[in-house]
């Protein structure tokens, strides 16, 4: 329960993070809402693997070859929900014609939920 928490905590700041930066890049510079998603979420994984992997996964082991596989495999399953983020985006304000910043969000609680899930289970198993 404890690690779920910690999750929920890193959680809330990487998508605090990966939607403030958004609304940065989209609103005050004015990027296109593609490109200003994908710098987001690039900037907020490279938060997220380090604080899940040493905060709520509590992994100690600092050999470069694991921590760079832990990496790899932690990027390419963001990769995915990164993709799925994008996919959201593109498709409700494309087709649907809903707002930009709202579906920012809602892709966001999608991917904690399915991000939770692949390092419990697949990147930081113990």
């Amino acid at each position: 329960m404890i690690e779920i928490f910690k999750y929920g905590i890193i959680g809330a700041l990487t998508t605090f993070l990966n939607i403030f930066i958004y609304f940065i890049l989209r609103s005050i510079l004015n990027l296109n809402y593609i490109f200003s998603s994908i710098i987001a979420w690039i900037l907020a994984l490279i938060f997220s693997f380090f604080a899940n992997r040493s905060f709520v996964f509590e992994k100690k082991e600092k050999l470069k070859n694991k921590v760079l596989k832990e990496f790899l495999f932690f990027a390419l399953t963001r990769y995915i929900t990164g993709l799925l983020d994008v996919g959201i985006m593109v498709i409700g304000v494309e087709v649907f014609k809903q707002d930009d910043k709202l579906l920012k969000i809602i892709s966001n609680i999608i991917g904690i939920i399915l991000n939770y899930i692949t390092s419990k289970f697949l990147i930081f198993k113990k």
